[in-house]
């Protein structure tokens, strides 16, 4: 009977962590990762971690090369989220769009780029509020797809 279950036992773990549908779940202390590397102004490493393309205000940033100079901007012109509070993490849905623009492009931006287990994060912080769109991870981030100011 053991001799049965060593093969079957390796086999789930193969196809366990074979499976590329493993989900990330976005949680607080990745969110407060990403603003703390937005308050460090990496601009370098924020592009790296941001989706291309990217919703910006909804604007849609075709280009990797535009990201890093957003980031130096912020950079450069002293943006942090200081006292960040993280107020949800939201599931994206078939009408998140709109929380960054009711126009159609955006949605199919949405349709076309945005994973179905993208969540977006509503942070407050002496700044102001803003939103981000994320998913995944890569490097211990997770992906940056979109930025709002509110």
């Amino acid at each position: 009977m053991i001799k049965k279950l060593i093969p079957l036992t390796l086999l789930c773990l193969v196809v366990f962590f074979s499976c590329s549908t493993v989900r990330f779940v976005q949680k607080e202390g990745t969110v407060l990762k990403v603003i703390d590397l937005i308050n460090s102004g990496d601009a370098g490493r924020l592009a790296g971690i941001s989706g291309s393309p990217f919703l910006l205000d909804g604007e849609i940033i075709m280009m990797p090369g535009d990201m890093k100079q957003f980031w130096e901007k912020a950079a450069e012109k002293g943006f942090v989220l200081t006292r960040p509070e993280v107020l949800g993490i939201t599931p994206v849905d078939g009408n998140t769009y709109t929380l960054f623009s009711p126009y159609e492009e955006v949605k199919m931006f949405f349709e076309k780029y945005v994973p179905s287990d993208a969540v977006v994060v509503r942070v407050s912080s002496s700044a102001g509020d803003v939103l981000l769109l994320l998913y995944g991870r890569n490097e211990g981030y997770p992906y940056i797809l979109g930025f709002k100011g509110i």
